[in-house]
C-alpha cells in the first residue's frame, strides 16, 4: 500500500483522482491528523510514503515519516510542497527518496506513477521525478556523454578506444536500448576484435538510438 499524506484541497491540483478513490486498492489518502494517528502501526510496511513538506501546518510529520523511512532507505519516500521545484531533488545515487518536487508537477504525475504500480507492483521514483517520459530524458543524457568523450576521434575504434570511453552510461545506454538493439556490452567487445567499428559508424549508432526513443518512445533500431 502507497500512503499519501496531504491535508489541502487535492481539487486545486488536479488531485480529484485520489477523491474519488479510483486506486484504492493502491494507495491510502492520510488528509488529517486523526487519520495519520490511526495508521501509524501500518506506515512501517508501507510500500512508499509520500508527505505535504508541512502537513498539518508543522515539518514535525515529515522529520517523523523521514525518520521512519529512514530517508528513503527502508521505504521509499516522497516529499512536495508547493514552494518546491519543478525539477525534483532526486539523484539516481539515492533512488528511493525524491527530497522535494512542486506539489502541481508532483500530482500531474501520480496518477501514471500510480497505473504503473498497479501494472506491476513497482515503485518507480523516476516516474515522479521525470515524468512518463523518464527514459527518454535519460537516454539523451547518456548519449550526450558518451559522444562528448568520442568527440574528435576517427578511425577504427578497438577493444581498447571503446574501454577507454566505457563509462557506466554507455554500458546503460546499451541496457536501455535492447531487446531491438540485439547486442550487450560484452558482445559489442567481441564483435570489435573480429570487426574494428569506425568512431563514425559508432557516433551514427548512438545517434539513432536517440532519434528513436525521442520518436518513438524505445529503441527500435538493431547495432547494425
Amino acid at each position: 500500500m502507497i500512503y499519501l499524506i496531504d491535508d489541502t484541497n487535492l481539487e486545486s491540483v488536479s488531485g480529484t483522482f485520489v477523491l474519488d478513490e479510483r486506486f484504492h486498492e493502491v494507495l491510502t489518502l492520510i488528509h488529517d491528523v486523526a487519520t495519520l494517528d490511526g495508521n501509524r502501526q501500518a506506515l512501517p510496511q508501507a510500500d512508499c510514503i509520500m508527505i505535504h513538506r508541512t502537513f498539518a501546518q508543522s515539518s514535525v510529520f515529515k522529520e517523523q515519516i523521514a525518520e521512519l523511512t529512514d530517508d528513503g532507505d527502508k521505504i521509499p519516500l516522497v516529499i512536495f510542497s508547493a514552494g518546491d521545484s519543478e525539477h525534483a531533488v532526486y539523484s539516481d545515487q539515492r533512488p528511493n527518496v525524491i527530497e522535494g518536487i512542486k506539489k502541481s508537477v508532483f500530482y500531474s504525475r501520480l496518477s501514471y506513477f500510480l497505473n504503473t504500480y498497479l501494472a506491476d507492483h513497482t515503485i518507480d521514483l523516476r516516474l515522479l521525478a521525470y515524468g512518463k517520459d523518464y527514459t527518454k530524458i535519460r537516454v539523451r543524457g547518456l548519449a550526450l556523454t558518451v559522444l562528448r568523450l568520442t568527440a574528435g576521434c576517427q578511425g577504427p575504434m578497438s577493444v581498447a578506444d571503446l574501454a577507454a570511453v566505457a563509462t557506466p552510461q554507455l554500458k546503460e545506454l546499451i541496457e536501455l536500448s535492447n531487446p531491438e538493439l540485439g547486442i550487450d556490452y560484452d558482445t559489442l567487445l567481441e564483435q570489435l576484435e573480429d570487426a574494428p567499428l569506425t568512431f563514425e559508424q559508432f557516433r551514427i549508432n548512438i545517434n539513432k538510438i536517440v532519434n528513436s526513443f525521442n520518436q518513438y518512445g524505445k529503441n527500435i533500431y538493431p547495432w547494425k
